[in-house]
């Protein structure tokens, strides 16, 4: 039986965002009009509740509103929490979705270290202490063994744009089960708080826009790689590029849109993520006309 006894800490730190003064000119950037606190929970669990065995840890950083005055904010909060813990959290608030996730993640690890221990040692491990088969060697190898493996995840969130009725919000996972490497993604949303809606690429762009930005993207790894077609990308790490379709992640701001495309997506897992940055002036003829980003991009 493993004992959750740990350290649970929670800071709520306000920070307010401020609608700029001039309100009356719609050529401009006006931050848009929201406040918001932080969030902070750490916690971790041992192995049979022994400090020296191994551990599993999760830390999480949040930044989440809590007044906006463009769109109600039960309505906001609950786009925020969906967001970050997905679609089944919206009826409770940020703070129990977090709890809610750290016990789940601790539920899997203490499955996963029982499943270790089962498949090493059989459906009981302790009978192997009692096999006179058993050699002193072999019980040792075993016990360290068994200790299984330590776990860490951090979550947190970043608001990268926060402007003209939108918000860009992006969250970062990174995780580790007890390997040489850790596993980062990206998750990015775009919240138009006219509409009160999470932003689809159907939302943004016209309809057959899949090819041509297609080819866009494509160009933009060329040239970010510095090569002069496909095969030089496959020679990096690259896969698939021909087939390579907008992949609904990404994020705006005042310049363009990017899109994220997380390790081992497109590209081998040792290479850096591809990112891709297109300014509005080479896609304004694929965004839908009159759209909150239409009309940022038209600034």
């Amino acid at each position: 039986m493993f004992k959750n006894i740990t350290f649970i800490a929670l800071f709520l730190i306000p920070v307010f965002i401020f609608a700029a003064c001039n309100t009356k000119k719609s050529n401009i950037l006006q931050e848009n009009d929201v406040a918001f606190d932080t969030l902070y929970l750490s916690q971790q669990i041992f192995l049979d509740d022994n400090p020296s065995k191994s551990s599993c840890s999760i830390e999480i950083r949040l930044v989440y509103p809590v007044a906006s005055k463009k769109l109600n904010i039960d309505t906001l909060a609950n786009l925020w929490t969906s967001c970050i813990f997905g679609q089944s959290n919206t009826e409770i608030s940020l703070q129990q979705a977090a709890k809610s996730y750290i016990d789940t993640y601790f539920q899997r690890y203490r499955q996963d270290a029982k499943d270790y221990r089962e498949n090493r040692f059989g459906k009981d491990p302790l009978s192997a202490l009692t096999d006179d088969s058993y050699s002193a060697s072999e019980e040792d190898a075993d016990e360290s063994q068994s200790e299984f493996y330590s776990y860490y995840e951090t979550l947190t969130d970043t608001v990268t744009f926060n402007q003209n009725d939108l918000i860009s919000l992006q969250v970062r996972r990174v995780s580790n089960k007890g390997g040489r490497e850790s596993y980062e993604t990206f998750r990015n949303f775009v919240i138009d708080l006219k509409t009160g809606n999470i932003l689809s690429e159907k939302d943004i762009f016209r309809e057959e826009y899949e090819s041509p930005l297609r080819r866009i993207i494509i160009n933009k790894l060329l040239q970010q790689n510095g090569v002069n077609d496909v095969s030089e990308l496959e020679q990096l790490g690259y896969f698939g590029i021909d087939e390579i379709v907008p992949n609904k992640n990404f994020l705006v701001d005042a310049k363009g849109i990017t899109f994220v495309f997380n390790k081992g997506e497109y590209s081998a897992y040792l290479i850096n993520a591809p990112v891709i940055f297109i300014p509005y002036e080479e896609i304004l003829h694929l965004l839908r006309e009159n759209t909150t980003v239409w009309k940022l991009a038209k600034i």
